[in-house]
């Protein structure tokens, strides 16, 4: 009877491993993507005086796809306390990132002062 019970928790035990071993894999294989603020190369930049709220600014956000697997990005957002402050579609040929690569959207001068003006609004 007691080998019986010995059995019984040894096959629960390796139930439970497989199911979390499987649960492990499952979340190191998702796709993860990292964002962060960079400064956009002058070359790429018209002169202050000449820009339209259209023009690329002196910022952009680059993506990082640090998954294991390639992902493909058309647009994403970026909200604070519930409401829009930008809207970035990316380029076609942006779209997919390979793993363990980037891709910088350059934001506009209009996305960049709602950017500028959210972040002086949180610093009061």
């Amino acid at each position: 009877m007691i080998e019986l019970i010995k059995a019984g928790i040894g096959i629960i035990g390796v139930v439970i491993g497989w199911g979390l071993n499987e649960l492990t894999t499952a979340f190191r294989e998702r796709q993860k993507l990292c964002f962060q603020m960079v400064s956009t190369s002058d070359d790429k930049l018209t002169e202050k005086e000449y820009r339209v709220k259209e023009s690329p600014s002196e910022y952009g956000i680059e993506v990082f796809n640090v998954g294991e697997k390639p992902f493909v990005l058309e647009s994403f957002v970026i909200c604070h306390k519930k409401s829009l402050l930008v809207d970035c579609h990316m380029f076609e040929s942006d779209r997919l990132i390979l793993p363990f690569h980037n891709v910088v959207y350059t934001l506009s001068e209009q996305e960049a002062e709602a950017l500028e003006w959210q972040h002086e609004g949180c610093s009061k």
